[in-house]
């Protein structure tokens, strides 16, 4: 894995400054980052700077007594260098660059190429192609927080390779990842692969439908939900299941969402069935989660290739958007875990397409074998966002 991660590393950094080494250069700003370009070469910086400020109390403090507590912190600190070389090459440099981070500093460490017919082909650290709420950039997504089943279930970015493609109506994506090491420094490796379906797709009507799945070898390691009700400050993580050695875990995601011009629905549901080792129980969990969304101001959710994109207010004054979302993780099986409920209301404040404001009230139920003395639990999160 080391030797993979250096090799991937080395391209990058010898790769990504081609481009500045061209004559002519043209220099503008691109989505608020800069860019720089020379016929089908470029070169572009940029990032994003999250603060956060969550207050919560019950069953997201239970170390505490569930009284109220309150932090802050940069939720996401990153910036990126992304390079093309011409039609066919291109690559991205993510880094994490707040105090928090910990491990791999690299967010996105890839090349791609672009030059298939049937495709681009990826190789390096990236997103699994594996949920809309997931794949749905962090930068745009209409709560502060993803949904418990997303953190849940959803892979993420892992070391591997993978193809991607449009065909019509329908986008396709699978790879191979590296995702864990045991003690033994053996590596294991899951096969992922999600498809969409857009029947519709205008500026501001958009039908949605996607299936993903993952075969995922735990090489007997343990494996385990534990997740918070969506306040990442939170002291405690009352959504967990039973610890199982697994011998591997199949995951699979059922998504489907629309546009109608201000308003928005999406809905997903994911499942985890975990094949454990002889002489262990098996074990099935899932989630689901319902949103919806309305811009006061008339503007409709952009979306391009199965995921949503970034809002560009209609007016100088900004957009106002109003968000909803039902979430629930059911991690009980086996007499043991605990089912949690969520319900969300939001409202954001877009000044200009780089700069938001958001604010969440988080209300939380829990039940189930493994519940505590405490069973619900309020939460306020805000956050300030910039995208350079």
């Amino acid at each position: 894995m080391k030797l993979f991660k250096n090799a991937i590393t080395l391209a990058l950094c010898s790769a990504l400054t081609l481009p500045a080494l061209a004559d002519d250069l043209k220099v503008k700003m691109s989505n608020g980052g800069l860019k720089i370009s020379q016929g089908d070469s470029s070169i572009q910086f940029g990032g994003r700077f999250m603060l956060d400020y969550d207050n919560f109390d019950g069953v997201n403090n239970l170390a505490n007594a569930g009284k109220t507590g309150s932090d802050s912190e940069i939720r996401r600190g990153r910036i990126y260098i992304k390079s093309k070389f011409n039609k066919d090459w291109e690559a991205k440099l993510q880094i994490n660059i707040d105090d928090k981070s910990s491990g791999d500093k690299f967010e996105d460490a890839y090349l791609k190429y672009k030059g298939l017919s049937i495709g681009s082909i990826t190789i390096g650290k990236h997103k699994e192609a594996f949920g809309l709420e997931e794949l749905t950039s962090s930068k745009y997504i209409s709560t502060i927080e993803r949904s418990m089943m997303t953190n849940a279930f959803s892979p993420a970015r892992n070391y591997g390779v993978s193809l991607a493609g449009k065909s019509g109506d329908f986008t396709y994506a699978g790879g191979v990842f590296a995702i864990n090491q045991d003690e033994a420094d053996k590596e294991s490796y899951a096969v992922t692969g999600r498809v969409t379906y857009t029947p519709i797709k205008t500026k501001t009507n958009v039908i949605h439908f996607g299936l993903a799945a993952s075969s995922r070898d735990y090489a007997n390691n343990g494996y385990q939900i534990k997740e918070r009700a969506e306040v990442h400050k939170a002291n405690d993580k009352p959504a967990f299941s039973a610890l199982t050695a697994a011998d591997s875990v199949n995951l699979i995601g059922l998504e489907a969402a629309g546009v109608w011009g201000a308003f928005s629905l999406q809905t997903e549901y994911q499942q985890a069935s975990v094949n454990a080792v002889a002489g262990a129980l098996d074990a099935d969990y899932s989630g689901y989660y319902v949103m919806g969304s309305y811009f006061l101001t008339g503007e409709s959710r952009p979306y391009k290739k199965g995921a949503f994109g970034k809002v560009k207010p209609q007016s100088a004054s900004g957009a106002w958007e109003l968000v909803a979302r039902f979430s629930a993780l059911d991690a009980v099986d086996n007499n043991e875990g605990t089912k949690t409920e969520n319900m969300t209301f939001g409202v954001n404040y877009y000044a200009n397409s780089n700069v938001r404001f958001m604010v969440n009230y988080i209300k939380t139920d829990v039940s189930g074998p493994s519940v505590a003395a405490i069973t619900d639990g309020d939460a306020l999160s805000l956050r300030a966002q910039y995208i350079f």
